[in-house]
């Protein structure tokens, strides 16, 4: 059967379902904002600009106040919620409405993140990453419980990189391998490189060039933040975990010479090709 546009709704539902489908009828407009939630650290809120209002299915929300926001980074990727993805949340107005295992909203003067709550044995509540490169930290006075979340709208359906070269390193060839950086040739890289980081975020690019060489693990951020500090331990902006998680997404979560100006975490052109220039500059000290 042709389906024209004179073709009645329930036709249409009826041919869907009996194929397989399982359609929704989406009617109700749910606000949407731009300034997302970081699943990570807690990080400015930003321009939180309702941008425009998204049509959901009756049955996806919950009859009271619910809005949508997109999330960034990756502290709950265990549980699925993956940079990108956008939340549908209900408003939360009393701790009174989240029990333990919810996945909330937290807000924290003009800051934002997203965390699983749970209560301890003795009672005190914890707001909990599902990623373990990430701590749980307690729910204190100065943070307020804003959203619940209720689903997850997927954007990436796709499989992360890091995952697909997992399943896919027992079959690469050891000679495809570059070979790995001396000691010496490591110790004079980040000894040339130092002067020109001028923010503790900028050594995620030589923290990707190590790795790319080999010389860290993946993610292994532990190890590189004493590397550095044993070099210049007197550098005034030495690296700290939570700057190198926070740049640790997009394809900058990928080799160097996969990196792209658009899916950076970077805006500007200036400050991706700062980085890029630290990346190129270290693997070439590597090489020495």
């Amino acid at each position: 059967m042709e389906i024209t546009i004179e073709t009645d709704i329930n036709e249409i539902f009826r041919l869907l379902r009996a194929s397989g489908k399982n359609p929704i009828l989406c009617t109700e407009p749910i606000p949407y904002y731009t300034g997302g939630v970081q699943a990570g650290t807690f990080t400015p809120a930003g321009d939180v600009v309702l941008d425009e209002h998204m049509l959901l299915g009756e049955d996806m929300v919950v009859k009271r106040e619910t809005f949508i926001v997109d999330v960034y980074g990756n502290s709950m990727s265990d549980m699925g919620i993956e940079s990108g993805d956008r939340l549908i949340v209900v408003k939360i107005y009393s701790a009174s409405e989240i029990s333990d295992g919810d996945t909330v909203l937290v807000w924290r003067a003009g800051e934002d993140t997203v965390k699983a709550f749970m209560r301890d044995e003795t009672g005190k509540p914890w707001l909990v990453p599902r990623n373990a490169n990430y701590r749980p930290f307690p729910l204190t006075s100065d943070m307020r419980i804003t959203g619940r979340v209720t689903a997850i709208i997927k954007r990436n359906v796709r499989s992360s990189y890091q995952d697909l070269m997992d399943i896919l390193k027992p079959y690469t060839t050891a000679e495809n391998s570059p070979s790995m950086p001396s000691q010496q040739a490591i110790i004079n890289a980040i000894e040339y490189i130092a002067p020109k980081v001028n923010k503790a975020r900028m050594w995620f690019a030589v923290y990707r060039a190590l790795a790319d060489r080999g010389v860290l693990k993946k993610d292994d951020f532990r190890a590189f933040l004493p590397l550095v500090q044993s070099i210049v331990p007197n550098h005034p902006h030495i690296p700290t975990l939570t700057e190198m998680m926070r740049l640790n997404v997009g394809c900058f979560s990928k080799p160097f010479a996969q990196w792209t100006l658009e899916k950076s975490p970077f805006k500007k052109v200036a400050t991706y090709n700062e980085y890029l220039l630290l990346a190129q500059e270290t693997m070439e000290r590597l090489e020495e």
